[in-house]
């Protein structure tokens, strides 16, 4: 139990910023450390941290922004729950071109 004491513990839910829905396999990583963790089905993550240290989170999801948390792991037990935005790409001007067919006419009748 003393080792526990010695560490924070950090959990939260990752959730889509857009809908609030909870995302599943989202990536908790500090690779300095070696500190990772990936979310559940809920969205939910856990991780034990040492205890007065701050430390740099990478959180990233495919088709999401990519973020950097800092976490101040000043207490044993601390809740951080993360929204992710989805990632735009802007596109430039867009032309579409076509050709149509020639069509006829003849009564009630159509002829391509």
């Amino acid at each position: 139990m003393q080792a526990l004491a010695q560490n924070c513990i950090l959990t939260g839910v990752v959730t889509d910023a857009d809908n609030g829905t909870p995302l599943s396999g989202v990536s908790i990583v500090n690779k300095a450390k070696g500190y990772r963790a990936i979310t559940d089905g809920q969205g939910r993550y856990r991780l034990i941290l040492p205890r007065n240290t701050n430390i740099t989170l990478t959180v990233s999801h495919i088709g999401y922004m990519t973020i950097t948390r800092t976490i101040n792991g000043h207490g044993s037990q601390i809740t951080e729950n993360i929204e992710l935005f989805l990632k735009t790409t802007p596109l430039d001007d867009v032309t579409v071109t076509g050709r149509s067919r020639n069509i006829t006419s003849n009564g009630h009748t159509l002829r391509y």
